[in-house]
């Protein structure tokens, strides 16, 4: 789910793709389960590279600093 004035990029080939990488601005909660390939789920907000592992997380990168709240499951 992604809050207002936030914004979610990810590349064309993002089901396909060697890797499933989304770039975000603002906030978002993110559902996250395991795909057949076992492709790493991967959030870039600012200076964070967060690996999730399965998971449910809220990822806010508003500020400079950006904040990962885990609900569920584990991160990189």
């Amino acid at each position: 789910m992604l809050n207002a004035n936030s914004s979610l990029r990810c590349s064309k080939h993002f089901l396909a793709g060697p890797g499933r990488d989304v770039f975000l601005e603002g906030n978002a909660f993110f559902s996250v389960e395991k795909d057949s390939r076992q492709t790493p789920f991967v959030v870039h907000a600012r200076s964070l590279i967060i690996t999730v592992l399965g998971t449910e997380l809220n990822v806010n990168a508003r500020s400079e600093e950006a904040e990962v709240e885990l609900t569920r499951g584990k991160v990189k």
